[in-house]
């Protein structure tokens, strides 16, 4: 998973991660900054021998901040995944 080309799952190093099945949760906390209005995040799958293979993306809008859970689907041409996600405000 990236956001705006950044790794955030598995982090930078991180191989230790569940391989996926169809019908299979996958759940894992991750805190991620964003600095700007929206975010793209992109699901790839992980290659060891070869390029990782865009599975999807969904552009995450800045005004969803604040407003609780979201589920989108991620559509690829051969793969669906599903994300709940939420974004948060921070103030100072």
């Amino acid at each position: 998973m990236r956001l705006d080309g950044v790794p955030v799952w598995p982090a930078v190093g991180e191989r230790d991660y569940p391989p996926m099945t169809s019908g299979q949760d996958i759940g894992f906390a991750r805190d991620v900054l964003i600095h700007h209005a929206d975010a793209v995040l992109t699901l790839h799958d992980l290659d060891d021998l070869s390029a990782d293979d865009v599975l999807g993306s969904i552009r995450i809008p800045a005004g969803e901040a604040g407003t609780g859970e979201h589920t989108r689907d991620i559509l690829g041409p051969e793969s669906h995944y599903k994300l709940t996600y939420r974004v948060g405000k921070i103030t100072f």
